[in-house]
């Protein structure tokens, strides 16, 4: 499956006596999927094809969003970084996961080192991200890490935590 990403277009309203008063976003769905996420290897597959060649130059952290029943609805890049470390944006991916009434995702980021053993980093960012989703009651349902021949996924391992 190759994916097609759409820049969503952000615009700022501002007015003569505030500073921004309203932030938009919107967002087009021209053909809907018929892709079932049903394990990690079928998310990584779907990483892979969104980052390209970028696999091995600099981390980028995605997040895939389904529908209830697994479903691909949408991909959305939540940062991108230098070789060796990206931000991860809790409440960026809340936001997107809100914006798309989306009521499960997979998030995943590339290390472009080869890497596959999670970092402390790695495992914060799962429990943070859990966290705020449950929270939310939307379910994050693996992490996973991409290199260019390999993945490793969090829920596969059994690293899965819920508050």
């Amino acid at each position: 499956m190759k994916v097609k990403l759409v820049e969503y277009p952000k615009e700022l309203v501002f007015t003569e006596n505030s500073t921004i008063c309203e932030v938009g976003m919107y967002y087009k769905i021209t053909k809907r999927s018929n892709t079932k996420i049903s394990n990690s290897a079928d998310a990584a597959k779907i990483a892979r094809d969104l980052l390209a060649e970028r696999v091995n130059i600099h981390e980028e952290m995605w997040i895939i969003m389904m529908s209830t029943s697994g479903m691909f609805m949408c991909a959305y890049k939540v940062s991108s970084g230098s070789s060796f470390g990206t931000v991860s944006d809790v409440q960026g991916v809340i936001t997107m996961m809100l914006l798309t009434k989306s009521r499960s995702c997979i998030i995943f980021h590339n290390h472009p080192s080869g890497s596959l053993v999670p970092s402390e980093a790695d495992r914060n960012v799962v429990r943070e991200m859990s966290k705020a989703m449950d929270y939310m009651n939307v379910s994050l349902h693996d992490s996973l890490m991409i290199t260019d021949l390999h993945y490793y996924s969090f829920a596969d391992d059994g690293m899965m935590t819920r508050t």
